[in-house]
């Protein structure tokens, strides 16, 4: 993404954001072998970092905005056209 703006790159990024590493918490879950060994990262935020150098970014908040967006941006890309797009997910739930 830090690379789309300052190269004039085209490129749509859709980022699912559960606001942490579910699918790694979830398989550290069923190891077994206790709590995982990373930090859960909920500050980290794809969206701030893409904006940090001028990434525009879009909150989508269901499949039809999704959709909706996908279509503005995807004719356009040949051009010169950044965007990034966040998707939010609810965080899965503990197993067992």
């Amino acid at each position: 993404m830090w690379s789309a703006v300052p190269y004039h790159i085209g490129a749509l990024f859709v980022v699912l954001s559960d606001g942490g590493y579910a699918i790694m918490d979830r398989l550290a879950e069923q190891s077994g072998q206790g709590k995982q060994p990373w930090a859960s990262f909920s500050e980290v935020s794809v969206a701030r970092i893409a904006a940090g150098p001028g990434c525009p970014v879009q909150r989508i908040s269901d499949h039809t905005e999704l959709t909706t967006t996908l279509a503005d941006h995807l004719p356009g890309a040949g051009r010169a056209h950044r965007c990034s797009t966040t998707r939010a997910t609810a965080v899965d739930p503990p197993y067992g």
